[in-house]
Formats: structure tokens, C-alpha cells, sequence
């Protein structure tokens, strides 16, 4: 163990993360000769947002009506940028930093659960390199602040639960309240942490009363200020949610897939059909529904609410099918996963192809699409083996730190686990992005790191007796 520290300390590893993030970004400066490079997505819609907010004190969207699709946390992140007039470099500072200070998180939690210095040590490093932490600290994504506050959220539960303080609890709920601000994803996650809460809260003998009381403060923070922006929509755009993103999702990404399969047509094909190609087509959703053909925004997205769940009421075994199938999306084999990809695109390398690379290898096969890859753009295949092979490395030894885990659980290891099957649920969207899998980034680094370490000891225990022959 003193020889693993002496060559990766704490310090080490932390320098180490702060330099590859910042070597990314002088490089592709350099490359670039601009920073066209942080735009990614979504990017120009949150900046809308951001710029009208810090102008007018209203948060609008394009048309200049009440934003409902984006809640208001990254938007307001990106506020210090603007005032500083130099958004792009000051936001991806502060991107860095707070992904350095993810680093730092990682290591105290996986200190926190296994109590093993070593795995501590080697998950903090494996995120510290994990290339696709390292690629969207670069861009004005959110992706980065809400892995921040999702890990900084299981940090403070877990200290709650060690030694638990009111000042401690306040915290968690409001740091958890901020990552659903920047990101709806985490808006369900109260009601997984009421029973594990309630159970470990109990377990500890701190009283029923007393846990229920702590289980409803933590919890209920959030609650408060859900119901609060949901009412901020309610009054200024007649819509009755926190997010018209999860009236989007049930119908477009629930009901379609359930409506092609019914009519025994491709998911793509229905998407156009029905106006949920990108971007969601509201002319569309007006023409094949003539009772909403005069409603507003916020009426064809309560519209399409109301009609996903009906469709999906209708075909609950085909919506478990195509959630299942969804869920398998998002953890399929990386080799050509989309973080490549964005690496690739990022230095202007991707195949430009009228199908692209993701195209080619639906249309004609993954052995096609890796040799045509390999003959056109060899940088290109080697950079998706590289990263391919990287995560094959993670996702093995975290699989070995998850069945380490499970025979001997507590509540942190049960917490993580649990966690990480709620965003494979709640993120496992049709044609996900691989940026999707970042929001349990960390839980698979520390369960990474645990799975590695035990490996290493175990193979130290083998080879032991046979060196000292």
C-alpha cells in the first residue's frame, strides 16, 4: 500500500485530472485557433435562457414565452460568464474546477463505504482519466454540474447517515434540489430514498418518529420546490408540470415506439409521422390533432401527456418491452459508442458520411462499419478502441466491485446500486447518447475502483508464495 501512494497520492491524482482537462482545452484552442469547440447540443437554447434571465429577470425561451422544457439551474450557472462577458472560457473553468472537486468526492465517498485506502485511492484515478468526464468538462453542457451535485448530494447523505445533523440534512436536500434544477433526472430520487432512508435511519435506532421526521425533511426539500416551479408554470404558461421534457418523453419516447409497433412500421419512420422527429414538430402535433389545432405550446404538450398515458395504459406489456429494449440501448458494448464519436467530432475527425458512422453500421453491419471506419479514418478507429477497450476495463471491474459489494452490503454500497439502476431507468431513452451515462459516472468509478483493488489483492495473495520461493 505505501509503495501505491508514493506513486499515486491524493495530490497526485488530483493534478493529474485538472492537468489532462485543461491540456484538452489549450490543445483543441490550438487546434481550433477558436472555441467553437464548447458548443455541443443544447448549448444555444440554455445561453438563450441565461442571457434573457440576466437581461429582462425573465426566464424565456427562443419565442420569448415562460421556458417549460428547461429548468433554470444551468442557465444560472452560465450567469457569471455573461457578466464577466467571456461565457465560454469562465464557464469552462468552473467546469474543471467543480470536475476536480468531483474527484476529491469520489475518493472521500468510496473512503466513506469500503474503508479501503487503496480503492479510495484508484476510483478517484479511474475518474480522474475517465475520457468522457473529461470531454464535457469542456463543453457548455450540464452535464458536469449535475454529476458535480449528484456526488456531492451522496457525500453529504452519507456523512447524515454516519453522524446525523439537522445542518447535514438541510444540505443534502438542497444540493439534491439543485441537481433536478439542473436536470429533471434526478426529480423521482426522493421516492427511492424514502424507504432506504427510513429502513437505515431505523436500523441505527435513531427512533421511528425521529427517522420519519428526517426522512421527510430530506425529501420534502425538494418536494417544496418542485411544487413551487410547477406553479410558476401553472401561472405564467397555463402548464401543469415541473418540465414539458417529461410530457416529451412519454408520448414521443413511450407511446411512439408502442404506436410503430402497432402498425409494424421502424420507430424513425412513426417519429417523423407524428412530428417527434428533432425538433419536435408543434405544426405537426396541430395537423394530426384538430383539437388541439388553435392551443398553445403548453396545451399540445398537456395534450400529448394525456395521450401517452392512454396509449400507454392501453399497451403495458408492449411499454415494458420497449423499456427493457431502451434500458439495453443505453448499456450496449462501447466499441462505437457515441463517446468516440463526440471525441471524434470534437477534433472535427468524424466520418462525413450522409448516414454517419452510428448510420453505417445500422445499414450495413458492425464488421462493415469497422473496417470502413479502419480504411477511412484510422485516428478515428483507433481512438474508439482505445476508448472502447477503456470502458470494457471499467464496466468488468465494476461488475467485480458490484458482486464484492452485494456480499457484503451496507447502506452506502446499496445507496450506490440503487442509484445506478434508477438512472439506467429514468435515462434509458431511444437512441441515447453515451453523455447520458455520466449522470452515474462516479458510482461506476467507485465501484470500478473497489472491484480493481480486490483484484489486485487477491492476485498479490497468489503470487505472493510464489516470489518468495
Amino acid at each position: 500500500m505505501k509503495s501505491f501512494k508514493k506513486l499515486f497520492s491524493l495530490k497526485h491524482i488530483l493534478f493529474l485530472g485538472l492537468s489532462l482537462r485543461i491540456a484538452l482545452l489549450l490543445f483543441l484552442l490550438a487546434v481550433n485557433g477558436d472555441l467553437s469547440f464548447v458548443y455541443h447540443g443544447d448549448t444555444d437554447s440554455y445561453l438563450h435562457c441565461a442571457m434573457k434571465l440576466l437581461e429582462t429577470g425573465r426566464f424565456t425561451d427562443l419565442f420569448g414565452e415562460p421556458e417549460i422544457a428547461r429548468p433554470p439551474g444551468y442557465p444560472l450557472f452560465l450567469i457569471p460568464g455573461l457578466w464577466l462577458n467571456n461565457v465560454e472560457i469562465v464557464t469552462i473553468l468552473l467546469q474543471i474546477g467543480l470536475s476536480c472537486i468531483t474527484i476529491l468526492l469520489v475518493y472521500k465517498i468510496s473512503l466513506l463505504i469500503f474503508k479501503k485506502e487503496r480503492a479510495a485511492l484508484l476510483s478517484s484515478l479511474l475518474f480522474a482519466v475517465e475520457p468522457l468526464s473529461i470531454l464535457y468538462t469542456i463543453k457548455i453542457m450540464s452535464e458536469t454540474l449535475l454529476l458535480f451535485l449528484l456526488t456531492y448530494f451522496i457525500y453529504l447523505l452519507l456523512k447524515f447517515i454516519r453522524k446525523p445533523k439537522i445542518n447535514k440534512l438541510i444540505l443534502s436536500g438542497l444540493v439534491l434540489t439543485c441537481s433536478i434544477f439542473v436536470k429533471p433526472a434526478a426529480m423521482y430520487l426522493p421516492f427511492l430514498l424514502i424507504p432506504l432512508l427510513l429502513f437505515e435511519l431505523i436500523r441505527k435506532r435513531n427512533g421511528v418518529i425521529q427517522s420519519l421526521i428526517y426522512t421527510l425533511m430530506i425529501v420534502g426539500i425538494p418536494f417544496v420546490s418542485i411544487s413551487a416551479w410547477t406553479a410558476r408554470n401553472i401561472h405564467q404558461a397555463n402548464y401543469a408540470g415541473f418540465s414539458m421534457k417529461s410530457a416529451d418523453v412519454l408520448y414521443c419516447y413511450g407511446a411512439v415506439p408502442i404506436l410503430a409497433d402497432n402498425e409494424g412500421i421502424d420507430v424513425r419512420e412513426m417519429f417523423d409521422k407524428v412530428g417527434c422527429s428533432r425538433p419536435v414538430s408543434l405544426s405537426k402535433f396541430r395537423e394530426l390533432h384538430p383539437e388541439i389545432s388553435t392551443g398553445g405550446r403548453s396545451e399540445i404538450y398537456t395534450f400529448l401527456e394525456e395521450k401517452g398515458k392512454e396509449i400507454i395504459l392501453e399497451n403495458p406489456r408492449n411499454f415494458l418491452k420497449f423499456t427493457i429494449h431502451r434500458i439495453r440501448g443505453l448499456i450496449k458494448f462501447a466499441f462505437f459508442d457515441p463517446d468516440s464519436g463526440a471525441y471524434a467530432k470534437t477534433f472535427k475527425l468524424y466520418p462525413k458520411s450522409k448516414a454517419g458512422l452510428m448510420g453505417d453500421i445500422q445499414s450495413n453491419g458492425l464488421l462493415y462499419g469497422i473496417i470502413k471506419l479502419y480504411r477511412e479514418k484510422p485516428l478515428v478507429f483507433y481512438i474508439s478502441a482505445i476508448l472502447g477497450l477503456m470502458l470494457v476495463f471499467y464496466n468488468l471491474t465494476a461488475a467485480l466491485g458490484i458482486i464484492s459489494a452485494i456480499f457484503k452490503p451496507n447502506f452506502g454500497s446499496v445507496l450506490l446500486l440503487s442509484l445506478l439502476i434508477y438512472f439506467l431507468i429514468v435515462q434509458g431513452v431511444p437512441y441515447s447518447q453515451a453523455r447520458y451515462r455520466l449522470a452515474f459516472g462516479t458510482i461506476i468509478c467507485i465501484f470500478s475502483g473497489y472491484g480493481f483493488s480486490n483484484l489486485i489483492e487477491r492476485l498479490a495473495a497468489k503470487l505472493r508464495p510464489m516470489l518468495s520461493r
